[in-house]
């Protein structure tokens, strides 16, 4: 028992150190023969307390230690685990790259078991011709401290080569010095045959591109041009590099056109497709191309249209041929209006003879009147009107004559289609009449039709003389025009 301390207490705090005890214990002067005993037991007792309280943390600090190390040793399995099976080769190397450690997946990629691969240099497996090259990338990483990455040729001793891309990272100790390399070696040659694959698909579109007479040109979703084929670049003097990335309605169209082509361009967007149109490409000197497209989209993997797609034939001289073949059409048609109009002289003689010969009967009786000295003025009037009216009779013959042999564009009115087949019987009436034959019309209630009226007339009159030489050999021919509505059209 702890020894009782002046008052018969026993000191708080735990043991106390030997000379306290000795100092509390005895009176002033006096010794105790058995003080080293009791000193001693003392201090053992102190000791062993001590050393029971080390015991326990010692305890506790080593069962702190086997969950740290058996903590390490799960991250160590996972991370053997991950490095061993990784798909990607990896390689641990000291400073100058002697190889320390490989996975499997860098043993078939440099087709060696690991543990030939111990203590090999990494550089024997590049291929010779990029070996240089190597060094001087390893050599500026251990320099610098810093990662590289790039791609490089793997040559195996007993295998093709074999394309990689190389990450390489310095392990580094606290002071940021480098103690050795890991590697990352990622097999490429799958993704460089896709790549070459996709090359020479390039090259063979573009050779389709631009060896094909139409023109083609792709546009972005903003109308920037990002694709101008050979034909667009022969057609226009701009080359391909002069006009991507510029949007086509600043370059290449007139102002006027281009509102309506920002809509076909909307249209391709929110309807169906593809969708035509036809517009002017202005060229570098100037000149105006007429172009006709066939536009259509193009949509990535996830459906969103990504590319507007333009086929387009020059259609400029195609239009002036068309031109100057309708400029032709006119012309001949209007010689052979005028060739059936002389050919028709006399029955046309006969039609404005007739309010001529009126006008001359009216116009005598007229002055035989007045040299009489008896008239009456409501007569007279009378006489005068029907001059006039004969007048007017002969100058509408006249003038629908003029028309009918004049050199005019088509101009399209809403006609009664039965009043022009009046009108032009009376060109042919005197012919028909000098043949024998005769015409019956059955002319029933039309609608207005929309129509030239003069190209409806030649097309009667020929009928006409196309009857009258079919029943020339005929006795008491009849010709007979019908006018009738379809209901089906």
């Amino acid at each position: 028992p702890s020894p009782a301390a002046p008052g018969g207490t026993i000191p708080s705090g735990g043991p106390m150190a030997p000379d306290r005890i000795a100092c509390r214990w005895l009176p002033p002067g006096l010794s105790c023969p058995y003080m080293d005993t009791i000193l001693s037991t003392q201090t053992l007792q102190y000791t062993l307390e001590e050393l029971h309280v080390a015991e326990e943390e010692l305890r506790v600090q080593n069962s702190e230690l086997l969950q740290a190390q058996d903590s390490l040793g799960q991250e160590r399995g996972r991370y053997l685990e991950m490095f061993e099976h990784a798909p990607d080769g990896y390689l641990v190397t000291d400073r100058s790259g002697l190889i320390l450690e490989a996975n499997l997946a860098a043993s078939t990629l440099l087709r060696r078991p690991r543990e030939y691969l111990h203590g090999k240099p990494v550089a024997i497996y590049i291929a010779e011709e990029e070996r240089h090259g190597f060094r001087s990338r390893l050599n500026q990483m251990l320099h610098e401290v810093v990662t590289q990455e790039w791609e490089t040729t793997l040559q195996p001793h007993d295998g093709a080569s074999l394309p990689v891309v190389l990450r390489v990272s310095p392990a580094l100790d606290g002071h940021n010095h480098v103690l050795g390399l890991r590697w990352l070696l990622r097999d490429v040659s799958a993704r460089r045959l896709a790549d070459i694959a996709l090359w020479k698909e390039r090259n063979f579109i573009s050779a389709i591109l631009d060896t094909t007479a139409a023109l083609m040109v792709a546009l972005d979703m903003h109308g920037a041009i990002v694709r101008f084929n050979r034909a667009c670049e022969l057609t226009t003097g701009y080359t391909q590099d002069e006009v991507l990335g510029q949007p086509l309605w600043e370059r290449l169209l007139l102002p006027d056109e281009v509102d309506a082509v920002k809509a076909v361009c909307a249209d391709l967007l929110t309807g169906p497709f593809p969708n035509e149109n036809e517009n002017y490409w202005v060229a570098r000197n100037g000149e105006r191309r007429l172009i006709r497209w066939s536009n259509t989209v193009l949509k990535n993997r996830a459906g969103k249209l990504e590319y507007i797609i333009g086929t387009g034939v020059d259609i400029t001289a195609q239009r002036a041929a068309e031109e100057l073949a309708r400029a032709h059409q006119e012309s001949l048609t209007h010689s052979m209006r005028v060739s059936t109009i002389g050919e028709m002289a006399s029955g046309l003689a006969h039609e404005v003879n007739q309010p001529l010969a009126a006008i001359v009967n009216y116009a005598q009786g007229c002055v035989r009147r007045l040299e009489s000295g008896s008239f009456d003025l409501p007569d007279l009037r009378v006489a005068i009107e029907q001059i006039a009216l004969q007048a007017e009779r002969a100058a509408a013959i006249i003038q629908h004559l003029r028309q009918f042999v004049s050199k005019s564009p088509p101009h399209r009115l809403h006609t009664d289609i039965n009043s022009l087949i009046l009108q032009t019987i009376k060109f042919a009436q005197t012919e028909v009449d000098r043949s024998g034959a005769t015409l019956e019309l059955d002319l029933h209630a039309l609608p207005p039709a929309s129509v030239d009226d003069i190209q409806i007339q030649q097309v009667v009159l020929n009928l006409v003389r196309n009857a009258l030489d079919a029943i020339a050999q005929t006795a008491n021919g009849r010709i007979d025009i019908r006018s009738t509505l379809d209901p089906e059209q």
